[in-house]
């Protein structure tokens, strides 16, 4: 993970230097647009999978690798407020059932900024009897989301600085995309003491999907992580009573996209596994069998389009 940081950085560097000098044209450029945008918020996972470690110079590390993202506030609403409220209200970063992706992704974003002030002030106030005192990091965080643009401004323009902040703009909408179906429509029981039942492995979607889990640390062993936080990623395990997703990550954001598709075959999962039921295999082939349909039919508008390319070519 150490290692990646440092390649991550590099390839950002360089990844911004190829969209303005590269001889190749505006498709090869958005291209690596792309590219970028999307390791970038693969970066925010490893981000994430080290301060998640107990150790201070690793929570540093981890939240130093979040300035390039413009994103450092998610140690303190990830830490203190995702894993405390996840699947409940009072979570920004947990999706409600029927709520679209469109809906979400803006509502996380303020939500969990608002949150990490909220959750820091809170901190500040108890320890140092005011918010306004250098040991409210929220400032500093802040602070960053102006200053790192800024200093890459001075140093490269205006337009390297827009393709900079449009990175990280992606990266977070990639991050916050995922966030929208690990734990989609799922809640916990609030008790009768007005407390919410403790998180567990059936608060989480998961997705046993390899290849996806070892490019993303097993990000989606989420129920496992979730039980248990300071589980080291190569640890974490998956479990049959845990919500399963109907595939990995990359074909559910491709479903979210289009919400009524996401909630045709999401809805009837959720109901199932808030009701504390288990999946019927009949039902596994037929959700199968649609994201089979739907797998085809892109794969068969992808090949008409480049058989258009050519023609034209």
């Amino acid at each position: 993970m150490y290692v990646t940081v440092v390649l991550d950085w590099m390839f950002l560097i360089w990844g911004i230097k190829e969209i303005f000098t590269n001889t190749y044209g505006y498709m090869y450029s958005i291209g690596v647009f792309i590219v970028i945008g999307t390791l970038q918020s693969s970066s925010i996972n490893i981000s994430h999978e080290i301060f998640h470690k107990p150790k201070t110079w690793e929570k540093i590390i981890g939240t130093l690798n979040l300035s390039k993202n413009l994103y450092m506030h998610f140690l303190i609403e990830h830490l203190e407020g995702h894993h405390k409220n996840v699947c409940t209200p009072e979570d920004p970063a947990s999706s409600k059932l029927n709520q679209s992706v469109y809906h979400f992704i803006p509502r996380s974003i303020i939500g969990g900024y608002l949150s990490a002030w909220k959750i820091e002030n809170k901190k500040c106030l108890e320890v140092y009897k005011t918010v306004f005192t250098p040991y409210n990091r929220m400032f500093y965080f802040s602070a960053s989301n102006v200053l790192t643009p800024l200093i890459v401004f001075v140093y490269y323009g205006w337009k390297v600085t827009f393709v900079f902040v449009l990175l990280a703009l992606m990266s977070v909408v990639y991050l916050e995309v995922i966030n929208y179906f690990e734990h989609y429509g799922l809640s916990r029981k609030k008790l009768e003491n007005g407390v919410y039942e403790n998180v567990d492995i059936r608060h989480s979607w998961n997705a046993p999907h390899r290849l996806s889990n070892y490019m993303l640390f097993k990000l989606q062993r989420h129920s496992d992580h979730h039980e248990n936080s300071l589980k080291p990623y190569q640890s974490l395990c998956s479990y049959e009573e845990s919500p399963t997703l109907p595939n990995g990550y990359s074909m559910c954001l491709l479903l979210a996209i289009f919400p009524q598709l996401w909630f045709s075959i999401m809805n009837p999962l959720v109901e199932v596994y808030n009701n504390g039921q288990k999946i019927s295999e009949k039902m596994k082939e037929e959700i199968q069998d649609r994201i089979l349909r739907i797998i085809y039919n892109v794969n068969i508008v992808a090949f008409l389009m480049i058989i258009i390319q050519y023609l034209q070519f």
